[in-house]
């Protein structure tokens, strides 16, 4: 029965990660309700899920809030850039949707791919901006390169995160409580293995 008390017990362990997962995602949705904060309250998301993900964790208030105002101007004059590409990407994608043959097609399918090569440098941004001091051309630059160069964990990282939405939004609604948190988790793992590469990104 003490062993069952013990904090140290995996089951408490367990759950206290369930806990601050479900922590990160009260945090990172109430952070982001100004929306021109969603670049600094992902930073932070990443930030203390990749120190989650590597048993770092101390306090993940602590630790989101220290990453969100270290980080707030540059993630929030990212997250401007990287939005305003995204509604630009939008609203091609669906006036060029409407035709149906000729030239329209091909443009189409070619925001299709600049879409794609977009998802994939998102995927990366924040999370190297938490991890790195760097100018905001270089950090894009290098979640370029990075994204690609590690395609599979990219497509795994990309596929994770609509999975857990659709599961959350389709299937189990209560998922949606630590949706947030248990992806920041699961990428922390995954980021920590494509990062090993490059020790510049690594504390």
């Amino acid at each position: 029965m003490a062993e069952f008390f013990n904090l140290d017990n995996p089951i408490w362990r367990f759950m206290g990660k369930v806990f601050d997962m479900m922590v990160l995602t009260v945090l990172w949705v109430v952070t982001s309700l100004p929306v021109f904060t969603i670049g600094a309250s992902t930073t932070a998301l990443y930030y203390a899920g990749m120190k989650l993900a590597k048993d770092q964790e101390g306090y993940v208030v602590k630790d989101f809030f220290h990453s969100f105002r270290e980080n707030f101007r540059q993630a929030t004059f990212m997250w401007c850039i990287l939005a305003g590409l995204g509604i630009f990407l939008i609203t091609d994608l669906t006036w060029y949707y409407q035709f149906k043959s000729g030239v329209g097609v091909m443009i189409f399918f070619m925001f299709v791919i600049l879409t794609a090569f977009y998802i994939m440098i998102l995927t990366y941004t924040f999370p190297l901006l938490a991890r790195c001091q760097a100018g905001i051309k270089k950090i894009l630059m290098l979640a370029f390169m990075i994204a690609v160069k590690n395609i599979g964990w990219t497509i795994l990282m990309i596929t994770t995160t609509t999975c857990l939405l659709a599961i959350g939004v389709f299937v189990c609604a209560p998922v949606l409580i630590l949706s947030v948190g248990l992806c920041a988790y699961l990428h922390g793992k995954i980021l920590y293995v494509v990062f090993k590469q490059y020790h510049f990104v690594l504390e």
